[in-house]
């Protein structure tokens, strides 16, 4: 009886300890509104793949590296690239998708109680092909996420 008593007091204070100590984040119409541009601009990070596949090749490449290793780099870093840059499009898209009705679940909580959410595929930091900010959503696509410069 003891026993339950403890676990039930410990119980309640992890729960009062856990409502008590959460911490806010990001406005739920700023992740709608990366959720809509991922959703647009995933399919264009893919069709523009191949070009930013051999960007980025050229990118990461040494300037001193022999003829030989640069036309071996190519021949095998082109198709990885490529099909790398188009499942990334399709994460892009897949994040999107996924942030909508999270955003949407958590616009009524946001009124009473700021809730924040991390953008599930950060554009923000990255290089890209087409970058240009409007008041209404951020243009951004053919970005060069596996360029390491």
């Amino acid at each position: 009886m003891l026993s339950r008593v403890i676990r039930s007091l410990a119980c309640a204070l992890v729960v009062l300890g856990a409502v008590f100590g959460a911490r806010p984040a990001m406005a739920q119409p700023t992740l709608l509104k990366q959720s809509t541009e991922n959703i647009l601009m995933g399919p264009l990070d893919a069709l523009v793949a191949p070009y930013t596949a051999w960007e980025t090749l050229q990118l990461n490449m040494e300037p001193d590296m022999p003829t030989g290793g640069k036309v071996f780099t190519n021949v095998i870093g082109f198709p990885y690239n490529w099909g790398t840059y188009i499942v990334l499009g399709g994460f892009r898209l897949a994040a999107g998708v996924f942030g909508i009705p999270i955003g949407l679940a958590l616009w009524p909580v946001n009124a009473f109680h700021p809730v924040h959410v991390g953008p599930l595929f950060d554009t923000s930091e990255s290089h890209a092909l087409v970058d240009a900010k409007t008041s209404v959503m951020d243009f951004k696509f053919g970005g060069r996420w596996l360029t390491a410069r």
